[in-house]
């Protein structure tokens, strides 16, 4: 690789650990603070003299090389390959010995960690143990052309001038978010993994406290997460935290009783969950935990499986640094091992933790969903601006709150009664339940068909008899909620009530601004006023619930009358193509 290339990733990667900083980017917006931003700029000049250093000695090479006739690499990720090995898979498993998983992480790597000149013999002279853990990546041929590796790991065994005010989250990325990104690459993960932070003044300030400061899925399985605090003091709280906010790796069930409306079951149920590790950071202090689950349905039990290490100090930071490829190691074999066992293992169709976002054609956002612990937290932006006239906050706030349709176990409904508000008298939030798997098109299978045709008819039913519309039944508002055990039966659910109305609203939903841009061009309105009654929510079940599904003549019979308004949800109930359909 060339000199101007080398240079050209290397201030990409410190533009990466400046914008990752939350906090640096709270501190430029206010006026001069002396006393924390000296020492953090103090330590990005030395870093880019750091870069500096590099480039030269790429630029040395890359000149002995082209007269040789050779260009060399970053060799990266084959180093990192070589240093880190396959745990052994058990280790991730639900009865992990703690002290097993503490031994492993202090253990060492199958190489040491480059760093470079003259840094690595610099911080031995404060502390010999470094050199237990780094070595000069000018003192190995092997580790010479590690560039990536060698100044992640160097901005690690730097860090902050002593003395110096903590920064916790530059910190943390510097010795977890860095190493564990070039770990991933090297160990096949990055397709895989993904990870994100809590966004400081975003909105959603519920979320946030439910939610961990970081989270690292692998393949949607919430596998490490992290809390953190500005101060040391603070270090108590955040384990805490990692104590309650999301100690599964996956939505587990909350049901209650075994009642059917219970908060939400286990969408992978029978199936074995691994541990989880974790990290608490505190000012500069940062310890890694392990989550374990004793036994199938036990409880979770939060360890210590690092002692604490001193971010202030290079020992300290490079240890942090040192656990932390050791922990992509873990990640890496417990994905390997869930591959292997894919049909035993299967992959959650939905990451606890994570948020989806729908954004307009003009890329304005539209909705954001949360899935926390306990509940879907569902955040409709401009609500009253997109759906006014027709679904107002009045109407939802009556559907939601009909006892009728609170019992009804295959519509969407709140988590608590007054789970439903106007933030900042613009943005309607709601909390919700059931969690399910989400279905993007018709079951395969035709029994499923049916029972996902006739559960939805059961909720457009309880609408209809409560006076209200769904206006928006298609698949993608469809989800399937596993039973309680893996041989119980589960059920289809009706989500997405927000564009819900009266079902004697008089607009002529003809007009653009009331029509969905979802609905079939034609068809499904009352031809004599453009209303949109109870028979419109049926024939958009015949439209885009049956529609382009070969189905035997008595289900093409219950297709036409749906389509033709000649059935209510009542009457298709009743039909003979679902009379087989289990209850």
């Amino acid at each position: 690789m060339n000199a101007g290339k080398q240079l050209e990733r290397l201030n990409e990667m410190v533009a990466i650990l400046w914008q990752e900083n939350n906090q640096l980017d709270r501190l430029l917006g206010e006026p001069w603070n002396k006393e924390v931003l000296t020492p953090i700029l103090v330590f990005l000049v030395v870093l880019a003299l750091a870069l500096a250093v590099l480039c030269l000695n790429a630029l040395r090479r890359t000149t002995s090389n082209a007269q040789r006739g050779e260009l060399q690499p970053d060799a990266t990720d084959r180093y990192l390959r070589e240093a880190l090995p396959p745990a052994a898979a058990s280790l991730m498993g639900c009865s992990t010995d703690p002290a097993e998983l503490e031994s492993f992480l202090a253990g060492p790597l199958g190489r040491k960690l480059p760093v470079l000149y003259p840094y690595a013999t610099l911080a031995a002279l404060q502390c010999a143990d470094v050199l237990d853990y780094v070595t000069s990546a000018d003192s190995a041929a092997a580790a010479s052309h590690t560039g990536d590796l060698a100044v992640v790991a160097t901005a690690a065994l730097h860090g902050n001038p002593p003395r110096s005010t903590p920064c916790t989250p530059f910190l943390v990325h510097t010795v977890v978010g860095s190493p564990l990104a070039l770990a991933a690459r090297a160990l096949g993960l990055d397709l895989n993994l993904r990870v994100t932070r809590n966004a400081p003044g975003a909105p959603g300030e519920t979320a946030r406290a439910l939610r961990p400061d970081y989270l690292c899925w692998v393949d949607k399985v919430l596998v490490f997460k992290g809390e953190e605090r500005a101060s040391e003091d603070g270090l108590e709280e955040a384990i805490y935290a990692l104590r309650y906010k999301m100690t599964n790796s996956w939505y587990y069930g909350t049901c209650h009783g075994g009642s059917v409306l219970g908060r939400h079951p286990e969408l992978l149920p029978g199936v074995a969950m691994p541990g989880m590790l974790a990290y608490a950071a505190a000012g500069s202090v940062l310890q890694f935990f392990a989550l374990i689950r004793s036994g199938a349905g036990g409880s979770t039990g939060l360890f210590p499986i690092s002692a604490r290490h001193d971010l202030c100090t290079a020992l300290g930071r490079i240890r942090a640094f040192h656990a932390t490829c050791n922990v992509a190691r873990l990640l890496a074999s417990d994905a390997a091992r869930r591959a292997s066992r894919a049909s035993d293992a299967p992959t959650p169709s939905v990451a606890l933790g994570s948020v989806l976002e729908s954004m307009g054609a003009g890329g304005e956002r539209l909705r954001a969903i949360t899935f926390l612990d306990e509940y879907v937290q569902k955040r409709v932006f401009r609500f009253l601006e997109r759906h006014a006239d027709i679904s107002d906050f009045g109407t939802l706030q009556a559907l939601y709150g009909d006892p009728a349709l609170a019992q009804c176990p295959n519509l969407a409904r709140l988590h608590e009664p007054d789970a439903i508000r106007l933030e900042d008298g613009t943005t309607l939030v709601l909390h919700l339940v059931p969690v399910g798997v989400p279905q993007r098109g018709p079951p395969e299978d035709m029994a499923a068909l049916k029972r996902a045709v006739r559960d939805v008819l059961i909720a457009l039913a309880a609408l209809h008899a409560a006076g209200f519309v769904h206006r928006d039944v298609r698949w993608a508002n469809v989800v399937w909620v596993p039973g309680a055990t893996s041989d119980a039966a589960g059920s289809f659910v009706l989500i997405d009530l927000e564009h819900a109305a009266r079902s004697d609203c008089p607009r002529d939903c003809r007009e653009p601004e009331f029509a969905l841009t979802t609905w079939p061009p034609y068809g499904i309105l009352d031809p004599a006023d453009g209303a949109y009654t109870p028979a419109s929510d049926l024939c958009l079940v015949a439209h885009c619930l049956l529609g382009g599904v070969r189905l035997d003549p008595v289900g093409s019979a219950l297709r036409t009358a749906l389509r033709t308004r000649q059935l209510s949800a009542e009457g298709a109930l009743a039909h003979e193509w679902l009379a087989a359909v289990g209850a």
